[in-house]
């Protein structure tokens, strides 16, 4: 009782000591996680490795769909630059002077 009395006035003193028994009771609490894992070591182990090779799939997929998105996009580009060039030669062909141009012609 006495030790408890001792304990509730040492916190009551330093607030810094209940702040160290809060970190510590954090820390303990990982370690005791870890260890609930560690007799499923191996059971973890092929878990692991199932979600990385899962992760690794949907990589490759996004990666294979990015790669075909980008294609048809960079072809898509091209062919708007043709049709823009092709506008734009076409109608410098075809524009008038300017009233202002055929003034200072004259």
């Amino acid at each position: 009782m006495k030790q408890n009395q001792q304990l509730k006035i040492n916190q009551v003193e330093s607030p810094a000591t209940t702040e160290e028994l809060a970190t510590l009771e954090k820390e303990r609490e990982k370690h005791e996680n870890i260890l609930k894992l560690l007799p499923d070591g191996e059971e973890n182990i092929e878990r692991l490795k199932s979600i990385v090779q899962k992760s690794k799939e949907k990589l490759e997929s996004r990666e294979h769909q990015f790669a075909i998105t980008k294609d048809s996009m960079v072809k898509e580009n091209k062919k708007l630059k043709r049709k823009l060039e092709e506008f734009t030669s076409q109608n410098t062909i075809n524009v008038k002077p300017s009233i202002e141009d055929q003034i200072s012609e004259i």
